[in-house]
């Protein structure tokens, strides 16, 4: 199941469920955007400069990050060696995104989420926190060096679209009651069903809308490229 948008009331309540190097973790994706293993592999070094350069674990694209003075300080004080979150065993490694994500379902399972919250779901947060303040979808994307803009879509709606729903289906025959919409290559689509924008569709139907139509027949969700 892929991760879950997290409103961010009940993500301030995660937070205070974790450990202290946990929560600071979390804290980090949020402030800068940057994925959970990225975050995982900063330095005191790093940190003490308050804003550096990174090349991003899975995209090997650099990316420039800005780290806020408060939380800087708060880093500083739990700092290992060589890395700012020190494994538990070898302090020459940094701790593992399993550990992580371990503490944040522990959490998760102590609120009795019905969302699948993970590390990832800082990452949504963000996207989502800098289309409200900037309205630009464009400069999101770059935030997220995302290649497709598709895919930036999903993260910067994450809290209009409707929760589970974003999954990329397989292609299968049409389930009944369903309607048929052609593929368009290269196109990414989103399935909805019961969901806050049945009025596209007839309610006792479901469809996978491509995510160029809600662009289209969406205008008061006040996309900007």
């Amino acid at each position: 199941m892929k991760s879950a948008y997290v409103p961010p009331d009940d993500l301030q309540v995660l937070f205070r469920l974790l450990t202290p190097e946990n929560e600071l973790v979390l804290r980090t994706s949020l402030a800068t955007g940057l994925r959970i293993g990225d975050v995982l592999k900063l330095t005191p070094k790093q940190v003490a400069m308050g804003r550096f350069t990174v090349r991003e674990s899975k995209t090997g694209k650099s990316k420039r990050v800005y780290i806020p003075v408060e939380l800087r300080q708060q880093l500083a004080g739990i700092s290992g060696a060589y890395y700012v979150w020190p494994h538990r065993i070898d302090i020459h490694r940094h701790r593992t995104r399993q550990a992580v994500n371990a503490d944040l379902r522990r959490a998760a399972l102590a609120l009795r989420l019905d969302v699948n919250a993970t590390p990832h779901s800082a990452r949504k947060l963000y996207a989502v926190e800098m289309y409200k303040r900037t309205g630009n979808l464009a400069a999101v994307s770059k935030a997220l060096n995302h290649d497709n803009i598709n895919t930036t879509i999903i993260y910067a709606l994450a809290d209009a679209l409707p929760p589970q729903r974003l999954t990329r289906r397989r292609k299968k025959p049409p389930e009944k009651g369903a309607l048929d919409v052609p593929r368009l290559p290269g196109e990414s689509y989103i399935h909805f069903a019961d969901s806050p924008f049945c009025d596209l569709i007839d309610e006792s139907q479901t469809v996978d809308i491509p995510i160029s139509a809600i662009l289209r027949d969406l205008p008061m969700v006040g996309l900007s490229v």
